[in-house]
């Protein structure tokens, strides 16, 4: 029925085992750091990745190094700024805006494109002064 006997098959997982156990019992193991990569083997692998570049190993490689670079821009850049001066200059939109606002946040519009069609309020708006029904969503 089986191509190997059953007795062979144990005997081969045994010796595997065995040989396993003897690896990791190893005291040296703990204290066995990777060598460093040569040139040569760097070279190869710059050379493998060139011409195997469909391959998930050099996709992962490639995406490990930007998620390193990405963290060390986020480590290294990590300053408190202060951005509520330059929050207005760098809105794209200055009809919706997501946050509470202050009570002096005016900001000057120019003149409607349209006559008929008014998204915002304009300069010569005279509801200037009431207030708000929410004062974290805006619009108009």
């Amino acid at each position: 029925m089986f191509k190997y006997p059953t007795s062979f098959i144990t005997v081969l997982f045994y010796s595997l085992s065995i040989v396993v156990s003897l690896t990791l019992s190893l005291p040296a193991m703990e204290s066995h750091h990777a060598p460093n990569p040569t040139s040569d083997q760097i070279s190869a692998y710059e050379m493998f990745c060139k011409d195997y570049s469909h391959l998930q190993l050099c996709k992962l490689e490639f995406t490990l190094q930007q998620a390193l670079a990405e963290l060390q821009y986020i480590i290294l850049n990590d300053d408190p700024i202060d951005d509520s001066e330059n929050f207005k200059t760098k809105r794209k939109s200055a009809f919706v805006r997501f946050g509470k606002r202050s009570n002096d946040d005016d900001m000057l519009f120019d003149k409607r494109k349209s006559a008929f069609v008014r998204f915002g309020r304009s300069v010569e708006d005279p509801i200037n002064g009431q207030k708000r029904k929410s004062s974290y969503v805006r619009f108009g």
